[in-house]
Formats: C-alpha cells, structure tokens, sequence
C-alpha cells in the first residue's frame, strides 16, 4: 500500500501516533503507527488483525495492518490503517444543545450495537467513553479500540471481568446521552433505577428502550447499596474523575461538572475542576438514616446523623470559624468552615445543617431559629444536628453547594 501522510491527527497517547493520509486509490484514511517501545505491541496487531476480519457500521473500519514508512523518519513501522471519520466525538457533542430524540435514540442504539458486536466477537473495548465515540455522517461508531492496556483478553475469567467492568461504564455513559436530551428527568431517574448493579448488555439495551418510549413500562425499584465506610478517606480533592470512576463506578446522575451517587444513607455529590481534579465532595443525609463512616476532620466520631453543631464549635481543634447564615428563597442554613493538620498540609472541611423550606425530597430534616437582627443562632448548638459535611480543595469563601432534593 502506498500512503501520502497529510497531517498529524493525534499523538497525545503513549501507544501510537495517528495520522491521516491518502492512499493509492484516492481514500482518506486514519494511520495507527504503533510505537516500537509500546507495551503489548504484538497483542495489539493481534488485535487490529481480528478486527479487520469482521465489519460493523458501528465500529471503525481497519482496512490492513502492514509496515509503512514513518513519516517521522523512523524507517518502516507497524501500522493499523482504518476508516477516516470526520466529524466530532461525542464528547464535543455532549457539550453542545441537548440531543433530541432522534439523535439520542440513533447515538445510544448504535453503540450498544457496536459493542454487542465487539462483544460477540470475544474481544471487549477497554476504555469506552464519550471521547473514543465519534459522530461522522451522522452516525456514531466506537473508535480507539488499540489502547495498550485494553487489548482482547484471552483468559476467560479476566474476559468476564473485563466485560462487567466495561458494561458499568456503557451504563455511566447511556446516563450522559439520557441526561443530556429531551428525555424527561423522571424517565431519566427511572433509567437509573432500573439499571442499578450489575446489568447485562440486554438489560442495558432495554432500560434504554424504555427511558426513550413514549409509554414506558412500570418499574420495579431497586434498593440502593451502602454508603462506602471510608468514602471520604479514599475520595479526596485533586484525584482526578477517571480515578473516581475507576473506585465507584458510573455516577447516579451526571450534572455539568458534578457527579451524583446515590446510597441508602446518603447521596455524595462530586465536583470537578477544569482540570477534571476532584474540587469538593459533599456527603448529605438521607431522611432516617445515619452515616457511621469517615468524617472530613478529626473532631468526633460521632455518625452523621447524632453529629451536631456543638461537636464541631467544641474541642479546640483548628481554627474553627463563627457560625455562618444563609438564606435563599427555598432554604435556610448554619454552616461552619475551617481547616485542620499540620501547617502546610491543611485538610478543607465545611459541615451545616441545611432547611428546606418545602419540605421536598428526601434530605434529613433540621430545626433551628436564628435572629437576623443580632446575626446570631438562638438554637443551642447541642440541639442543630448536621445533615451534610465537605472536604474541599481550597479554603473557600463560600461553602459547597450541592443538590439537596435527595429523591427516594
């Protein structure tokens, strides 16, 4: 195969370079050079070679797997050369308009048919999410199936854990596509009600049938698992999001820049910087229930729940700041801020008792009265009990805010 090398399409990876070029016939196409020094490598062709011998219209096409002259001087090298799609990931598209309808129902069927295929196949993808799915003309098809450390895995029993690893993360992304689109936040919800634990390919591609009918079946609901004990002494601010994924698996709910999980005790909201650090997770109380984890500080083991705002104002611990007052239009709240441990290398931490003046959702109720003529809590502090607590990255000024409508 003769290839003229148009430009350079990505080389942000550590396994390959991927150019686009021009063959001999005219065809636009997309060249995988494998780098030499790369983990798997004969794994990795292995691979490619499989995939070129069966062809699906939600996968990308390889065409051949041959040694090719590296454009960068390298001599002749391994190749994988495929399909070139132009148009965007579904990444970029998430962050446009919402999907309609159409698009969405087109987007998520063509990918739970490509990874069936994959799948049928005996081979699984690895490292499926929003950016190794690309819209071209229309339609989606899953790409980036030769990352070094996804290849086909042979071993039965690590094949079988590959795939349920790898069907957790098809149902965190079918969550984005449904949140992002006209779908209604009930049948949203009701999506990830259905598809709580572990789910088969099927049971994922009829929770998707139903969250995008126009008369969706009744639906049986699942229990939510426990809070994890040592939540916040394993989640903390800087870890970065596919570390989080990695631990919890996909979120409840996806919203902008935060991620819902919702447990029988509580629901945990992460949020996430630019840089896709962890910036504050916050850990809210169900209605009923008590949290005996892990707290942000070392003031009291005292569970979430018989936790209260004298807990927190006692014991001398670092720099504990006044009792601080909000007020919106749909709740009130008294929360504190403050930091502890050695100089240098602080822990952020904020707590409060959040009112919901509606009294909707399902988030601990709380009591207290203060006077905003003196700015003070007239409530005893022993007598405010705390329905939520932070770990932030920085000492903000303002303390955390989270999504309080805890639905049941």
């Amino acid at each position: 195969m003769e290839l003229k090398f148009i430009e350079l399409i990505s080389d942000a990876g550590g396994f390959a370079d991927v150019w686009k070029a021009r063959d001999e016939l005219g065809r636009e196409l997309a060249v995988k050079i494998i780098r030499a020094a790369s983990i798997g490598i004969s794994d990795a062709l292995q691979h490619a070679k499989a995939l070129a011998r069966v062809k699906h219209p939600n996968v990308v096409t390889i065409h051949t797997v041959e040694k090719v002259t590296d454009p960068r001087g390298s001599g002749l090298v391994d190749a994988v050369v495929m399909e070139f799609l132009p148009g965007e990931t579904l990444g970029a598209r998430l962050q446009g308009a919402p999907l309609p309808m159409d698009e969405l129902v087109s987007i998520g069927r063509g990918i739970i048919r490509g990874l069936r295929h994959i799948h049928g196949e005996g081979m699984v993808h690895g490292d499926l999410h929003e950016q190794n799915a690309m819209i071209s003309h229309g339609e989606v098809k899953i790409i980036d199936l030769l990352h070094r450390y996804t290849l086909a895995t042979t071993n039965e029993e690590k094949r079988e854990d590959a795939v349920r690893r790898e069907l957790r993360t098809l149902k965190g992304l079918l969550q984005q596509l449904i949140g992002h689109s006209e779908v209604s936040p009930q049948l949203s919800y009701a999506f990830t009600e259905e598809v709580r634990g572990d789910v088969s390919l099927d049971g994922l591609a009829a929770a998707f049938e139903n969250a995008v009918s126009a008369n969706p079946p009744s639906r049986l609901r699942l229990e939510h698992s426990r809070t994890p004990l040592n939540f916040l002494d394993i989640i903390t601010p800087g870890m970065h999001r596919e570390h989080v994924r990695m631990l919890l698996g996909p979120p409840s709910a996806v919203q902008g820049d935060r991620w819902l999980f919702r447990y029988q005790e509580t629901q945990i909201e992460i949020c996430y910087t630019e840089s896709e650090g962890v910036e504050s997770v916050v850990v809210a109380l169900c209605a009923g229930k008590k949290y005996h984890g892990s707290h942000p500080t070392a003031h009291t083991d005292r569970p979430l729940g018989e936790l209260t705002l004298a807990d927190l104002l006692e014991g001398g611990y670092n720099q504990v700041e006044d009792v601080e007052y909000f007020e919106g239009l749909r709740t009130r709240e008294v929360s504190v801020r403050s930091r502890w441990g050695p100089p240098g290398a602080w822990t952020y931490y904020a707590a409060g008792a959040l009112d919901v003046f509606s009294g909707v959702g399902h988030l601990a109720p709380v009591e207290f009265e203060w006077d905003p003529v003196e700015g003070r809590l007239v409530t005893e502090p022993s007598k405010v009990m705390i329905n939520w607590m932070a770990l932030m990255s920085t000492y903000s000024e303002n303390v955390p805010g989270f999504n309080w409508f805890i639905k049941s």
